[in-house]
């Protein structure tokens, strides 16, 4: 809940508090009893209130006093000769001082005004997200490298976006079981290799279907070189590379996104950068022609292909680690 404010009537000015209340839908007034009347600060603002003819709004009234407090009803009082004027329940009295019975009425109005403020949540609707419509969205493609003492890395993502011009600095969002992703925790450095519609599939089996934590992945691969942070980037199939440092973290439930300041930036050919939708279209191939007599799925992702007429609700790609949600029948 956003906009809510509190003011202390005896310090700020009666034209700024009825400013205030022709802002907002509840209010709250809190005043002692004095001589038998409300507080002489809280019974100028209300009679400004008055003059001004504010109307329709929900009261909230909590009185105090030593002994026989009246200012409850004296506020009531004033609010009667207004247009619309509602009080909520329960109404608090204090006496002398908080007690824990006056906590727990102060609580009661809390919700009550809450549960007319907080709009009630909506239904989910099972079948209201359709998966594919996110494929619809625009990606680019990344090979993100990082190393971690005498180790390289890399992964392949989708999630590479500039935040700000005048001082660079990018968004990248990272599986969190990626080995990648934990150097990155590790050195707060990364780069990143934008890859074209050159890049063959290999570079994206290379980088993109195996586990850093298996596999050397740059082991034989000679297409690199590195930036002045001392990390590698891609030569071959990537047209620019981004140096990086981690300057903040936000944790997304399955992925971490990471916002970095860009160090350096280099081109490095004319070639078109790739996207999502290319890869899919022109780069991945196209799954073989099933047999007629043989049952199956494919990833839409990288395109491995599961036999078998039924495929298990919790089927993990061993390529690409997508889930069973990411597979279509064969045919």
């Amino acid at each position: 809940m956003r906009g809510i404010r509190m003011y202390d009537v005896s310090k700020t000015h009666p034209s700024y508090l009825v400013a205030e209340c022709f802002r907002v839908s509840h209010i709250v007034l809190a005043s002692t009893t004095y001589n038998a009347g409300i507080f002489c600060n809280m019974e100028t603002f209300l009679a400004d209130l008055a003059a001004h003819g504010l109307r329709s709004r929900r009261v909230g009234l909590i009185e105090n006093g030593s002994w026989a407090p009246v200012a409850g009803s004296l506020m009531e009082k004033t609010l009667a000769g207004m247009k619309d004027m509602s009080i909520l329940e329960p109404r608090v009295r204090i006496l002398s001082r908080l007690t824990d019975e006056g906590r727990q009425r102060i609580n009661e109005l809390a919700q009550a005004i809450a549960s007319e403020l907080v709009p009630a949540e909506r239904p989910v609707c099972a079948d209201c997200v359709d998966r594919n419509a996110l494929y619809k969205l625009s990606y680019g493609l990344f090979a993100l490298s990082a190393r971690s003492g005498e180790r390289d890395n890399a992964c392949i993502i989708n999630t590479a976006v500039q935040l700000t011009e005048k001082v660079k600095r990018v968004s990248i969002t990272v599986l969190r079981a990626n080995h990648t992703h934990d150097i990155i925790k590790e050195t707060g450095e990364f780069n990143l290799s934008v890859l074209t519609e050159e890049a063959p599939f290999s570079l994206f089996q290379r980088f993109g279907f195996q586990s850093g934590r298996d596999v050397d992945k740059f082991d034989g691969y000679t297409a690199v070189a590195r930036s002045e942070n001392g990390l590698l980037y891609l030569t071959a199939g990537a047209n620019a590379f981004l140096s990086c440092r981690v300057i903040a973290e936000n944790e997304l439930d399955t992925h971490t996104q990471f916002i970095a300041e860009v160090t350096e930036a280099r081109v490095l050919s004319d070639a078109p950068s790739a996207t999502y939708a290319y890869y899919f279209d022109r780069i991945k191939p196209k799954p073989p022609k099933a047999d007629a007599q043989k049952k199956g799925w494919v990833c839409k992702v990288c395109g491995y292909v599961y036999e078998g007429e039924t495929l298990p609700a919790d089927f993990v790609c061993p390529l690409c680690n997508h889930g069973a949600e990411d597979f279509e029948p064969i045919g």
